[in-house]
């Protein structure tokens, strides 16, 4: 089942535990030409970083290091250990997310909590809740951030540069809290696990109160809706790709779905805008309809990433698949910049309109809306592409890969974003004895 992805080469890396799985696209046409077991019997891999010619992998009690040579399908040689991490006896958290420093100095880990509020004892938390900063070269670590009990997704902001994560947050006080969240991360900074949210909402049922922390737990960024299980993170980057201009340095987030709340939220890819290194409006539904009519999910959003082409690959673990989404418009030229007058003064610069976490206990942002609602208002420079639904497909060619059969569908909409396909069937698992076939608002397996 793919969890995580990453853009490699021409081709894309899944994390598919206890194996990585290589999908190589020689054309470019967005359809793998050749699957390889890349690395195999891990220990439940999630994180992948490629540092020069070092690829590291995050298990979940470890990062390591396999050397790796541009054009490699599979890796035989034996990975190198930089340093442990936090994981079992308990593990309840074990995904670790994985992302490099710009100059390849530094690694950064997402490590959750191995509880819901600290109800195993806090020495089980120990460097828990945290992102960790590891050194490349000798392994030693620090904690840069603490009090986030699940930070899933790291990726730096294109327009700062500044380190960016999602997470998600605490349960069993109701339906409506707390929000998961996307946040820029403070060096020493103190997100308030376990014992407040959003700031100073302190959480009565953590016994002994930490008063200390509460009084310096930041307040995050931008919710996203509680129980939205927000996991994946990727930043648009491509001027030229294969994605309207209007997804321009915003944030696609894969939204898992909740499992303990009704109605059901999340099971969707969402998009911030960002502006001026912050988000600037509400959030977008891009992939939608992951859940059927009668309440069953058909599919679940993790992992996201920008390929080569610029086109968006989301990891579905339900679905077995990862989807592959581009745009089918056609890209207007574009206009070589003009220089600009010394004397004229320069265009007026718009305040990004930021996403004010409640002074009272929050409130459910629109993300979690499960119910496809009409899309949000959008600057009338770039409307704001419609989101794409499994239910919407129409006449989906099949296609022949490996010896079984895919649909290949095309979405009937002929705005912006109007193309996915399924880029792979991890192990091909959901398609035996049959074909995928889209129903009911989602897409499943049929004899």
């Amino acid at each position: 089942m793919p969890r995580a992805v990453m853009a490699m080469g021409d081709g894309a890396l899944i994390a598919e535990p206890p194996n990585l799985t290589f999908y190589h696209d020689t054309n470019g046409d967005g359809v793998p030409d050749l699957r390889t077991v890349f690395l195999d019997h891990l220990n439940s891999p999630f994180g992948v970083a490629l540092v020069g010619h070092d690829l590291y992998i995050a298990n979940t009690d470890a990062i390591v290091r396999y050397p790796y040579q541009d054009g490699q399908t599979s890796i035989t040689a034996p990975g190198t250990k930089l340093t442990d991490l936090p994981g079992g006896p308990i593990d309840h958290h074990w995904t670790k997310a994985l992302l490099a420093s710009p100059d390849g100095s530094k690694i950064y880990v997402g490590v959750g909590s191995n509880s819901n509020i600290g109800e195993n004892g806090i020495g089980a938390e120990y460097e828990r809740a945290a992102i960790w900063e590891v050194d490349r070269a000798s392994g030693a670590h620090r904690i840069l951030a603490g009090g986030m009990r699940n930070p899933t997704g790291l990726q730096w902001e294109p327009e700062t540069g500044k380190l960016w994560a999602i997470a998600n947050e605490r349960d069993e006080i109701g339906p409506d809290l707390v929000p998961d969240y996307l946040t820029s991360v403070k060096d020493g900074g103190f997100y308030g696990w376990p014992y407040s949210y959003y700031g100073p909402h302190v959480d009565e049922r953590v016994k002994p109160q930490r008063p200390d922390l509460v009084a310096r737990a930041i307040v995050p960024d931008y919710a996203l809706g509680a129980h939205t299980a927000s996991l994946g993170l990727a930043f648009y980057k491509s001027r030229d790709g294969a994605l309207p201009d209007h997804y321009m340095s915003g944030a696609f987030i894969g939204q898992h779905g909740s499992w303990n709340r009704k109605p059901l939220s999340g099971y969707k890819v969402i998009f911030v805008p960002f502006s001026k290194g912050k988000p600037s409006g509400p959030a977008e539904d891009v992939l939608t309809d992951f859940v059927n009519d009668v309440g069953d999910a058909q599919g679940r959003p993790v992992g996201v990433a920008i390929d080569r082409t610029g086109a968006l690959l989301v990891a579905d673990d339900v679905g077995n698949s990862v989807w592959r989404v581009q745009g089918t418009a056609p890209r207007p030229a574009r206009k070589a910049p003009q220089p600009q007058s010394q004397s004229a003064p320069p265009p007026p610069v718009q305040p990004p309109v930021q996403q004010e976490p409640p002074a009272s206990p929050p409130e459910p942002q629109p993300a979690e809306v499960t119910s496809q609602a009409e899309p949000q208002s959008r600057p009338a420079a770039e409307p704001a592409p419609e989101a794409q639904s499994a239910a919407s497909l129409t006449d989906p060619e099949r296609i022949a890969y490996f010896e079984s059969v895919i649909p290949f569908p095309r979405f009937g909409n002929p705005g912006d974003v109007a193309h996915a396909v399924a880029f792979l069937a991890s192990d091909l698992a959901g398609f035996i004895n049959g074909v995928a076939l889209p129903v009911d608002g989602g897409y499943t397996a049929k004899a």
